[in-house]
């Protein structure tokens, strides 16, 4: 099925590059990363509103942040965005190192 997606530029470009080292098109590796995407996000516990991850596969496919909200959704600029993956990224950098928030 054809259908139009707007993407960042730098995940484009990333998903373009996994396409050429593979030897795959840009259209399977997309639909593998969205089906991957979409079952894991299937079997993610369900979290309180505000909280944010980041899901990193373990086979080394695009790792992305999952956020989840209660009641109406709320629309993250790519600043925003970009601000809560170094949050978290901090965050479990802290916990790995053994401290605790």
């Amino acid at each position: 099925m054809r259908t139009t997606l707007d993407l960042p530029e730098a995940l484009l470009i990333a998903a373009k590059v996994r396409a050429a080292k593979r030897g795959n098109k840009l259209k399977e590796v997309i639909a593998e990363a969205l089906e991957r995407g979409l079952d894991a996000m299937e079997k993610l516990p369900k979290s309180k509103a505000g909280n944010a991850r980041i899901f990193e596969p373990e086979d080394g496919s695009l790792a992305y942040v999952i956020c989840e909200t209660l009641g109406s959704e709320k629309k993250r600029s790519v600043d925003e965005t970009l601000r809560l993956e170094q949050e978290i990224l901090l965050q479990e950098d802290l916990r790995d190192a053994g401290f605790t928030a």
